[in-house]
């Protein structure tokens, strides 16, 4: 991690980063470590493509180690892709003229020059550009098919080089590219360790009238799982919570005896918004308006569900 932050910063101020062997020494003391762990770190390193011998004893950085670096400060990445991106433009009237752009450092320049050649290089890596030359003071590079594809697609240029969290996909890839099966493994596997066996039975019978496309029923279990799902959290709390099977007065329970912040009240009370007309009543008149059931609902209740299941799950016991 350190060598990584290292690396980026030299790519910013020159262009280029390196490292002689010495110089693994003094990360691997600096983090506490011995010559051998800076050995290790280095051989890694090669191994996984992030560093390579560029001549002996002496090691160059690759773009995937930048691209390491921005895995873990998402701020930074956005703030180069916003360059690689300006950079690209560029490239779009000259590509319409010939096949190779020169890039040239002047005073006036918006990006210093060796910020400009750092991220063509990592543009060269993700296959968007080609890139000639490694000094910052000129270098040229030509568009790529995918590079065009990019600068013709906006979706394309988002999902390449995002500039913001929402359109970085890899910022939240554990709900955002398998929403429904990661949120079903993770809840399950939290209902199983606290034997919430009634609220597990319903949660799955409620996937599989989702997945039969039965959305009401699939609705109706789905919330049950969540009635339930409160019910073993007053019980285990020893809170007195009667015979209701409202879902709203479950709610107030638990509020009341500080089991969830008073405010929460109006996440739980959401899913009363989306209700099964088998199974519950409409309520009092103007306090919800009728929606109708379809795969949307049954979609939006059960992920919604989940989200709740869990936070009860995880949520400090008293």
């Amino acid at each position: 991690m350190a060598i990584a932050k290292d690396a980026h910063a030299q790519m910013l101020a020159t262009g280029m980063a390196g490292y002689f062997d010495e110089s693994f020494d003094k990360f691997a003391e600096a983090a506490g470590g011995t010559e051998r762990d800076g050995r290790h770190a280095r051989q890694r390193m090669i191994d996984q493509d992030l560093l390579y011998e560029h001549q002996p004893r002496f090691y160059r950085e690759t773009p995937a180690l930048i691209l390491f670096h921005e895995q873990f400060e998402r701020a930074e990445r956005y703030r180069q892709n916003a360059v690689r991106r300006s950079l690209l433009e560029d490239m779009r009237d000259v590509d319409d003229q010939g096949d190779w752009a020169q890039f040239r450092e002047a005073e006036d320049d918006e990006h210093p020059g060796a910020q400009m050649l750092a991220a063509a290089r990592v543009l060269e890596h993700l296959g968007l550009v080609e890139v000639r030359g490694e000094l910052p003071a000129i270098f040229n590079v030509k568009l790529t098919s995918a590079g065009r594809d990019a600068l013709a697609d906006e979706r394309v240029m988002r999902a390449s080089l995002p500039l913001t969290p929402t359109e970085d996909e890899e910022a939240h890839a554990v709900v955002a590219r398998d929403a429904m099966h990661e949120l079903i493994t993770s809840c399950e596997q939290m209902l199983e360790h606290h034997a919430w066996e009634t609220a597990l039975d319903e949660l799955r019978k409620a996937d599989n009238e989702y997945a039969d496309g039965d959305w009401v029923n699939a609705v109706r279990d789905y919330y049950s799982a969540l009635e339930s799902g409160l019910k073993y959290v007053l019980h285990h709390e020893r809170v007195e919570y009667g015979e209701t099977k409202a879902l709203a007065r479950l709610v107030t329970r638990a509020a009341q005896e500080g089991l969830i912040p008073a405010n929460y009240q109006a996440l739980f009370g959401f899913t009363d918004s989306i209700r099964s007309p088998r199974s519950h009543g409409a309520g009092p008149k103007g306090t919800v308006v009728p929606v109708e059931i379809g795969p949307a609902e049954a979609l939006l209740i059960g992920n919604h569900v989940r989200a709740l299941l869990l936070y009860l799950g995880q949520r400090p016991q008293l």
